[in-house]
């Protein structure tokens, strides 16, 4: 079984570098690879397909079968199979013609509409661009903090790739961590360029895994229950060093599909969060986010207290665009 799956590793690898130049090595990893239907039909995400003669990058215009969203709590999964979140990424151009990848956030269930952009509501998404060979995550927007523009020091003349954004990776990958200190603050527009930054300690490297996926909540006895992907585990924590930081963001960056999991952890003793083990234990028990292989804590003192894994397939043929979150479509540095 390992070696079959490491087979079907190395052929997803292969229809990845069948793609157009612009699906580089890089871009794969921020935005979805879909597999177009030769008689014009609804494009099935690469992560699905079993064979693929012209893998590309997904577009907003593109439409596709299946859209990935979050796991729902294992006692919801009638109710709410669906779950609670989608996630679509794309590939696209700004106004200079230079590629970045749009990660959406959609909330779906009660008053809110999954494929609506809900403004106000929770709804919004993140915009990624690579520069120089390092990724960053250059805007965000969410339900509490609004749209958000993460500047780096590069601004200030610094002059390192690393500087400029929120870091995700930079430069070759292996399978032992990469680091940087990143140096970024958050700002309210793309031209505003801060006096002053904060640091955070940033690392990243790329490993074999493999990741469950779920159709409208559930295992399907007729689709393998796990895929391995290449995949890029980034760490980005509150403060200089990882010792000393109060809480640690990891996000999850798989070839072919792009940001596949999210996850928030709080260091006891250092973090001001209110009830972290209680929260912990919450998020453990709802079964939304199981343990996955490279994913423990980075310490004897940190807990794991919100994640997300968009890997719930959902029948939903639909264009990424329909969502129409306006601020994916502002000016970048």
């Amino acid at each position: 079984m390992w070696s079959d799956r490491l087979t079907a590793a190395f052929a997803f690898a292969l229809a990845l570098a069948a793609a157009p130049a612009r699906a580089d090595a890089d871009l794969a990893f921020l935005a979805e690879t879909v597999c177009a239907d030769a008689q014009g039909g609804p494009a099935r995400p690469l992560i699905l397909a079993e064979r693929c003669a012209a893998p590309r990058l997904r577009g907003p215009d593109d439409v596709v079968a299946l859209q990935r969203h979050d796991w729902p709590a294992a006692a919801e999964a009638g109710q709410r199979p669906q779950g609670y979140q989608r996630s679509i990424s794309y590939a696209r151009r700004d106004g200079a013609g230079r590629w970045h990848a749009v990660q959406t956030f959609d909330f779906g269930g009660g008053d809110r509409r999954f494929g609506v952009f809900d403004a106000g509501r929770g709804d919004g998404g993140q915009v990624a661009a690579i520069t120089a060979g390092a990724a960053h995550v250059t805007m965000t927007e969410d339900g509490s903090g609004g749209v958000q523009w993460f500047t780096g020091s590069a601004c200030r003349g610094e002059n390192e790739a690393t500087r400029s954004g929120w870091l995700l990776f930079s430069g070759s990958r292996s399978e032992s961590w990469r680091s940087s200190v990143a140096s970024l603050r958050i700002t309210r527009t793309a031209a505003e360029c801060p006096t002053a930054f904060d640091r955070s300690f940033t690392r990243w490297r790329e490993i074999p895994m493999d990741w469950p996926v779920l159709f409208d909540g559930r295992r399907n006895p007729a689709q393998p229950e796990a895929r391995q992907l290449p995949t890029i585990v980034s760490e980005h924590f509150g403060g200089q060093s990882d010792e000393g930081a109060g809480h640690m963001e990891r996000f999850y960056l798989a070839a072919g599909v792009g940001l596949i999991r999210w996850e928030r952890w709080e260091q006891i003793g250092k973090s001001q969060r209110p009830e972290i083990d209680a929260r912990a234990g919450r998020l453990a028990a709802s079964g939304r986010c199981p343990d996955v292989e490279g994913g423990g804590a980075p310490g004897g003192g940190w807990r794991r207290i919100d994640c997300r894994m968009w890997t719930n397939f959902v029948q939903a043929p639909e264009a990424a665009g329909r969502f129409a979150w306006s601020a994916a479509l502002g000016d970048r540095p």
